[in-house]
């Protein structure tokens, strides 16, 4: 008998082949992985589908799926039964079976639940799911940080995205390795062309069940070294620009004139404005140099984007999160870090960054432990905090702190999988900042809580 399985919804079975669905485990290797449950415990099913950029009125969404099925898109009012059909563009890799559709959504009414509809040739349904758009007023909202989502790490996952959703944030984002693409157990050559890109893109897709999850939640990301497809890549990676599509084309959060309040910058950098505050996703890879250049030749972000960091900072007085997918204060340890990798570019960045309208925080992922540190006065004449979220389902490491104590350190977790929930308010009218909010483990539960204020005028 032919074994066929994926993709089944209530009263519609859409069959898809099996190997597809076996490959995920055969070519990751999980079977040889003692250390890891490949058992699956989800019953999400249908198509893997993500909400990217939203605002007040539009959305973008895309949906993975076999090349040969024909779909068609449509979404309504939960109330009405009238359906507005959606066209979709199709992004593809040569020689892949699986197409990425991108939807853009237009005339939506805050607070209202609508509901995406995916139907094949035959007008049989595929697959269904809820959004809404997002009000990016000056509000409080929560928003959710993770990183390094390893998909062979199935078991974690189902109970960490169970965890993430029932916070119910207004905004994820996943701010580095949310692509475990380039893999450790010799399956594909650092660093990745397109076509292993896509592959483990697809497979990741298949796999999480933010991608199955029945409501939508918009999703904004950056890269970090697994999803750029070059460990501890820089800017010598060869498929750097196969890289940058692939990721735009699995997560969708294109410019355009629906969208005023995102941007792109260099690289697959972005600037988005929400909720009083301006969230920059930088990239940490595509101009890195390589190890081994005398210190005035290093860079973390490159000339370009560096000063595209500086002038979206200096034209603001909005409280700014600068977001990297590795540390910024981690000359502590070994890893790779701002400030611990290329040192006088950090200092130079501080100094370039210090005296500025907007209060800045930090946020970073990769250290598959998560910490909060309190960032001294003199480094930008106020105090200030960087918040680090990893790993959401990846290997967890000891923290050594006890013999490389991070003195900056107010709390810290390892060995726990985690995300970090912020609870934002706006800035005060003396523009001082509070940031409270908690990191979380499996099964909800908070491993600390936080709830700091930012004041410039204790400069």
């Amino acid at each position: 008998m032919k074994l066929l399985t994926f993709f089944r919804i209530e009263r519609t079975v859409v069959w898809f082949p099996f190997w597809i669905f076996v490959s995920a485990l055969l070519l990751t290797g999980c079977a040889s992985n003692q250390e890891i449950n490949t058992s699956r415990a989800s019953t999400f099913s249908g198509l893997p589908v993500v909400q990217g950029l939203t605002n007040s009125h539009a959305t973008q969404i895309s949906v993975v799926a076999p090349r040969n099925l024909n779909l068609k898109f449509s979404y309504s009012n939960k109330t009405s039964e009238s359906k507005t059909p959606v066209i979709s563009s199709i992004h593809e890799s040569p020689g892949s079976t699986i197409v990425v559709h991108h939807l853009k959504i237009n005339h939506l009414q805050i607070g209202t639940t609508y509901s995406l509809e995916i139907r094949n040739e035959n007008d049989a349904l595929v697959d269904q799911r809820d959004f809404q758009s997002l009000d990016l007023s000056e509000r409080p909202a929560r928003i959710v940080a993770a990183s390094c989502l390893y998909d062979r790490y199935l078991n974690e996952s189902v109970r960490m995205w169970k965890a993430v959703l029932e916070s119910k944030p207004d905004l994820l984002l996943l701010i580095g390795d949310n692509v475990y693409a380039e893999v450790s157990d010799g399956r594909f050559s650092s660093p990745l062309n397109e076509s292993a890109l896509w592959i483990r893109y697809t497979e990741t897709f298949q796999a999480l069940d933010l991608y199955r999850s029945p409501r939508l939640l918009p999703t904004l990301v950056t890269w970090d070294d697994h999803d750029y497809g070059m460990k501890d890549g820089n800017r010598e990676n060869p498929h750097q620009i196969e890289a940058k599509k692939v990721l735009s084309d699995f997560f969708p959060q294109q410019p355009d004139l629906l969208f005023p309040e995102f941007q792109s910058g260099p690289g697959v950098s972005s600037k988005f404005d929400a909720f009083g505050y301006r969230f920059l996703l930088l990239d940490g890879r595509s101009f890195r140099s390589p190890k081994g250049l005398s210190s005035l030749l290093q860079t973390h972000f490159g000339v370009d984007q560096e000063k595209w960091i500086f002038s979206k900072i200096r034209e603001t007085d909005k409280p700014t999160w600068l977001i990297s997918g590795d540390q910024w204060f981690g000359g502590y340890h070994k890893f790779e870090s701002y400030e611990g990798s290329h040192p006088e570019s950090f200092k130079q960045f501080l100094k370039s960054i210090n005296n500025t309208k907007a209060s800045i925080l930090f946020l970073s992922g990769d250290r598959h432990l998560s910490e909060v540190s309190r960032i001294e006065k003199k480094a930008l004449g106020y105090e200030t905090f960087e918040f680090t979220s990893s790993s959401l389902h990846s290997k967890t490491h000891p923290s050594n702190w006890a013999t490389i104590p991070n003195k900056r350190q107010v709390y810290g977790v390892d060995m726990q999988h985690a995300f970090t929930q912020f609870d934002l308010t706006p800035k005060h009218t003396d523009h001082s900042v509070r940031i409270r909010g908690a990191t979380i483990g499996a099964e909800s539960k908070v491993l600390y809580k936080f709830d700091f204020e930012i004041n410039r005028s204790a400069r």
